[in-house]
């Protein structure tokens, strides 16, 4: 049921500083219009080919949505044409169990493809940042920050410990701040088995999170999530609460100046 409903400041956890404990671990910052991000891996060929293999994406992605504009606009679950990019046909499955539209995975979506194209060119580890949502392979140990806003005092101060038992693994978030504006959560974030499925998944559960109860709205938002047996886990910081629910990576303190190069992961 639901785990760690507690007040801010009574967090028992020790610092650690946001570093990967092997050596060998090349990056690389990349943008193409919306779609920009960070990309982590075990060669650097397997990052270029993965900034290429996402930007290519992107662009089949665009061409497609300009012959179907209600790609973009839906909602809820549409019918894909039959000439639907392969992104698309990511982003309707990833969303479609949630009951919304093909955009709210977009992000994860061209994560999961970019850290595919890392693991095709023969990379034994890959972490692939977009738009916030990120997926990981590889039996590397590293901490993702977690940002929680403007109004939150947690944001910056904790993050997930991964280790090699955790990947691989996909991330989303959603928040009231951030450009969807989805929920009232300072922070919704969602594991599972890739970025897709948890960028979709982040949305619609960071939907539950409303109402003035922020620890009722926390509860009722992961009760809901409950219901996905895809989703593996989730954290949900509001106001003066945070709550998990299902198998989430261990927790840790940060130190807020080393997460701010990695604000929104």
């Amino acid at each position: 049921m639901f785990q760690n409903i507690i007040k801010i400041g009574v967090i028992p956890m020790k610092s650690k500083k946001i570093e990967y404990k092997k050596s060998h671990v090349f990056s690389k910052r990349y943008q193409y219009k919306e779609t920009k991000g960070i990309i982590k891996g075990s060669s650097l060929r397997a990052i270029d080919h993965a900034i290429n293999t996402i930007i290519k994406e992107r662009r089949i992605l665009d061409s497609y949505a300009e012959i179907n504009p209600e790609f973009v606009s839906a909602l809820t679950p549409l019918n894909l044409r039959p000439d639907a990019p392969r992104s698309a046909r990511l982003m309707y499955t990833a969303t479609k169990p949630f009951g919304i539209g093909p955009m709210a995975a977009v992000a994860g979506v061209l994560a999961d493809i970019g850290l595919e194209a890392m693991e095709k060119k023969g990379a034994k580890f890959g972490l692939v940042e977009n738009g916030g949502e990120l997926c990981a392979f590889g039996d590397h140990e590293f901490v993702i920050g977690v940002y929680a806003g403007p109004s939150s005092s947690l944001s910056g101060k904790i993050g997930f410990l991964i280790t090699g038992d955790d990947l691989p693994l996909g991330l989303g978030n959603s928040s009231w701040f951030g450009r969807g504006r989805i929920g009232k959560a300072d922070a919704c974030i969602v594991f599972a088995e890739n970025a897709g499925i948890a960028d979709g998944a982040a949305t619609t559960i960071g939907l539950k999170v409303k109402g003035n109860e922020e620890k009722t709205s926390i509860e009722t938002a992961l009760k809901y999530g409950e219901c996905f047996s895809m989703i593996r886990g989730i954290l949900i910081i509001r106001g003066d609460h945070i709550g998990t629910t299902g198998k989430i990576p261990k927790i840790v303190q940060t130190i807020p100046r080393e997460v701010d190069a990695y604000l929104g992961i």
